[in-house]
């Protein structure tokens, strides 16, 4: 695997003519030592497949993601990347066991 990283990465590179600087794990499978081996290729960061937002203190190989795509809905895609989609999901989850 660190072969194929590194390889795959050369041949990107080489036929787009310019650098490749993130990653994304096939599968969202992130071990420490694949965490390793990305860092070793090169790469400055890579993302997993973990629901949530990143902050100063995330690990840059193990970024969180939130999907967005909602068919097309401006309102729900505002509401996705602003993280308040995740605060109303939240309080609905919170009213729901209240009763």
């Amino acid at each position: 695997i660190p072969e194929e990283l590194s390889q795959s990465k050369a041949v990107l590179e080489a036929r787009l003519g310019r650098p490749i600087r993130h990653f994304a794990y096939p599968g969202g499978v992130c071990t420490a030592e694949i965490k390793r081996w990305a860092k070793t290729a090169g790469y400055l960061c890579a993302v997993a497949t973990v629901h949530g937002f990143n902050d100063q203190g995330t690990d840059l190989f193990e970024l969180r993601r939130n999907e967005v795509g909602h068919n097309g809905n401006l309102w729900l895609f505002k509401a996705t990347a602003s993280g308040s989609w995740d605060a109303l999901r939240g309080l609905a989850k919170y009213l729901r066991r209240r009763g």
